[in-house]
């Protein structure tokens, strides 16, 4: 447990000034954070320090509309992919919760939604634990969100 004037419960929020930030946007504005020798910053994530890549490095500050472009590495969960190794919450995407007979059902589609296929996002700007919330649209245009509602598998977030 750190204590540097703040409290962080658990790695996720920090109490500082009575306000409460996320534990992220804390991290990434403090001075005394430690970088490896190539000036790269790091962020702790469940005890472990994760580096980040020069593109993500450069874009960790980026505001509403960042864009990312690539491929997707991993399927997470039915709303949660992750492009490039960046994690993204897909926006206005709710899905049931893995473990549950329809979050299974959620996940497997986007897998195959997805498979092979280069997508465009844009950022919001905004973080939800260890993810950027986002927009993502398949090379075709269509969008990843509006497809898994359509199909009945997923609700809007709001």
């Amino acid at each position: 447990m750190i204590t540097l004037g703040a409290t962080v419960a658990f790695g996720y929020l920090v109490e500082h000034d009575s306000q409460v930030q996320s534990w992220w946007a804390y991290v990434t504005d403090a001075p005394f954070i430690s970088t490896s020798a190539s000036k790269k910053p790091r962020a702790l994530r469940g005890g472990n320090a994760m580096e980040w890549g020069e593109g993500q490095a450069s874009s960790a500050r980026s505001g509403a509309g960042a864009p990312t472009h690539g491929r997707v590495t991993h399927v997470r969960d039915g709303d949660t992919i992750e492009v490039n190794g960046r994690p993204i919450r897909i926006a206005a995407l709710d899905c049931a919760e893995a473990g549950t007979i329809a979050g299974e059902t959620a996940t497997r589609r986007m897998k195959a939604l997805v498979a092979g296929e280069r997508l465009k996002c844009s950022l919001t700007g905004q973080r939800s634990y260890d993810r950027w919330i986002g927009n993502c649209r398949l090379a075709s245009g269509r969008d990843i969100a509006s497809v898994m509602i359509a199909e009945g598998l997923c609700s809007r977030w709001r």
